[in-house]
Formats: C-alpha cells, sequence, structure tokens
C-alpha cells in the first residue's frame, strides 16, 4: 500500500481512497468483512470520503461562483465611477462661473 500523508485537506480524499482499496485487498484475504472494534465498516468509511469529496467539489463552485460576482462588481463599479465623473462634468459645466460655482464639491466614489 503506498502511503500518502494527510498534509492538507486537499489530500483527505486521496488517502482515504487508498485506505479503502486496502480495506477491501484485507477482506479479501480474510475471507470476510473487516469490522473495527468500535463498529465502522468499510460502507461507513465510504460515505465519509463521498461526503468530504461532494463538500470539496461545491467549495470549487462556490469559489467560482465568488469570483464571478467580483468580475460582476468591479465591472459595475467602473462604469458608476466614468458615469459620476461624466456628472460632475456636466454640473460644472451648466454652473460654469456663477455664483454656486464655489461651493461646488465634486461627488466621489471608491
Amino acid at each position: 500500500m503506498e502511503i500518502i500523508p494527510i498534509s492538507c485537506p486537499m489530500s483527505f480524499v486521496p488517502t482515504l481512497n487508498l485506505f479503502i482499496s486496502h480495506w477491501v485487498d484485507a477482506n479479501y484475504s480474510l475471507g470476510k468483512s473487516l469490522v473495527l472494534e468500535d463498529g465502522p465498516i468499510i460502507t461507513t468509511l465510504i460515505g465519509y470520503r463521498d461526503n468530504l469529496d461532494g463538500f470539496r467539489l461545491s467549495m470549487k463552485d462556490k469559489f467560482n461562483d465568488s469570483q464571478i460576482a467580483v468580475g460582476f462588481v468591479t465591472n459595475r463599479k467602473t462604469a458608476l465611477i466614468s458615469r459620476l465623473a461624466e456628472f460632475n462634468r456636466k454640473v460644472r459645466g451648466k454652473i460654469g462661473s456663477s455664483p454656486y460655482a464655489g461651493g461646488w464639491h465634486a461627488l466621489r466614489f471608491g
């Protein structure tokens, strides 16, 4: 059996796969299903492995979703800043040298 140390969360499923493979080989060699003292059997371990793998895959999807959201917000922010700059230019153009020009403080964003 190849030994893979558990070094990070990404190593859990590959290590469990190797352990499950070893357990199946042990069951075959024994001629019966190995049951540990506290009761877990191979189907329990496979269930844990499947849950971990499902969680790992869902985390990838959630990370991708968050990256898409960040891109969307960044694009919207860029567009809004551009529109705000346009608004500021138009207001300055309208008030020109009027008495209100000194009181105008350009709106800022970001």
